[in-house]
């Protein structure tokens, strides 16, 4: 747009902007772009430049006040078009406060830029470039400590399962970040439908990010695509207030998003990882990062 313009600078010797416009200091070596608009709906975006020369795009999200899990209305909604299934998981309904904004991706991380950071090539070297990546849970762990390793220190990182619904919902409160009469008439604009049957993360169920229109806020493939790892364990919500919440674990995470290999196409922002509807715990996903 004409009303938008870039500044590049580097991470170390000088300082790097905040959203707020503050200034910090940091210890090294990437650099970023940050691209503002003047646009009062786009949210803010930066480009960081990984280790291995491959870029990585976010998005800033404002701090905010969400409901998490479903709502009367929203399971309503999914037992009239998927039929009696189990959404436990993802009930009670409960109000989260996330105190602190955050950069998150506006892509899942692609192969490529998997590629770059990692220096080897993924297992399949069949994949789309330009499609998300699919890992073990130990293998995102070395991916993100190589991103922080390059940055100087623990800036970026998974997103809580909070922060991951909070993003894919993006101030909406229908069971879709684009509503819900339309998931019949204009969910094509949202989802591609590429798999029927197959392995779940495979090449054949998945496709080049950014290939639909995003959310409200900018993100892409947050209704499927590559079904993405968070940070937490998984346990039971609960029916009080809470403010960032997270449930630290071992290696086991909520996997959140989901897949075209799945049935209920497109995913609402709520949904995780299982035909059922239901929030899913795994080792193995995609990822989106948050800074």
């Amino acid at each position: 747009p004409k009303d938008t313009y870039l500044r590049t600078f580097r991470v170390g010797a000088k300082r790097s902007f905040r959203a707020t416009g503050q200034m910090t200091r940091s210890k090294a070596g990437l650099i970023l772009a940050l691209l503002f608009s003047s646009s009062l709906s786009a949210n803010p975006e930066m480009t960081v430049e990984l280790p291995g020369g491959s870029t990585m795009e976010l998005v800033w999200v404002e701090p905010g006040t969400f409901t998490m899990g479903l709502s009367d209305e929203e399971k309503q909604d999914l037992v009239d078009y998927n039929g009696g299934e189990d959404y436990s998981a993802l009930l009670p309904p409960h109000e989260v406060t996330i105190s602190t904004g955050f950069w998150i991706g506006k892509y899942e991380v692609t192969v490529s830029q998997w590629e770059a950071v990692m220096a080897r090539a993924v297992n399949d070297p069949s994949r789309e470039p330009e499609g998300p990546v699919s890992a073990a849970w130990l293998d995102i762990d070395e991916f993100l400590w190589r991103l922080n390793a390059a940055a100087g220190d623990g800036r970026f990182r998974l997103p809580t399962e909070a922060e991951w619904e909070y993003a894919a919902r993006a101030g909406t409160t229908t069971i879709w970040s684009f509503g819900s009469l339309l998931r019949f008439q204009n969910r094509g604009r949202f989802i591609l439908f590429t798999c029927a049957s197959g392995e779940l993360g495979s090449p054949s169920c998945t496709w080049r990010v950014g290939q639909r229109d995003p959310n409200p806020w900018g993100l892409y493939d947050v209704h499927g695509n590559a079904p993405e790892m968070t940070s937490d364990a998984m346990v039971p919500y609960s029916a009080g207030a809470q403010v960032d919440p997270f449930v630290a674990g071992d290696s086991s995470r909520v996997i959140r998003g989901n897949s075209a290999v799945f049935t209920m196409s497109p995913p609402p922002a709520a949904l995780g990882l299982q035909i059922s509807a239901n929030r899913q715990e795994g080792t193995h996903a995609g990822l989106r990062i948050l800074m």
